[in-house]
């Protein structure tokens, strides 16, 4: 199954190439995290780093609207529906509780003392402060 990101991109024919899509899935998923009903304004600037060489941004942008609580592409006439390439009443809804996350007991603590390796070849350090790491300087 796919997220609903992954969905509206590929369904309103946001992906030509591919090389963009990625970035633009993962700017739309962060936002969705952080704001889970952005507005347009929002959405349009948690893109401004991505670049699409290939659709001119449109199917991307209007496949995402969809997500935004300012949207007006759900409340379509019939004369509208021949024109859209997508109905954005099929989608599958936006459940935050469904994102997977990584499951907290596996996360590693970070090391409380500085840790050192050395062999004939290599030297790793791992300091914990910002004092250990300046001291590795000299």
């Amino acid at each position: 199954r796919i997220h609903p990101c992954q969905e509206r991109i590929a369904k309103a024919h946001g992906s030509q190439c591919g090389f963009c899509t990625p970035g633009f899935v993962m700017s739309m998923y962060t936002l969705l995290r952080n704001k889970p009903c952005p507005t347009q304004e929002e959405m349009e600037h948690a893109f401004e780093g991505n670049l699409c060489r290939c659709t001119g941004y449109r199917p991307i942008l209007d496949g995402y609207r969809t997500f935004c609580s300012d949207c007006t592409c759900t409340s379509q006439t019939d004369d509208d529906k021949d024109d859209m390439l997508f109905n954005p009443k099929e989608f599958t809804p936006l459940d935050p509780s469904q994102d997977p996350i990584f499951p907290p007991k596996l996360k590693v603590q970070g090391p409380s003392i500085p840790l050192t390796v050395v062999s004939e070849r290599v030297k790793w350090f791992q300091p914990v402060t910002l004092d250990q790491l300046l001291s590795l300087r000299n």
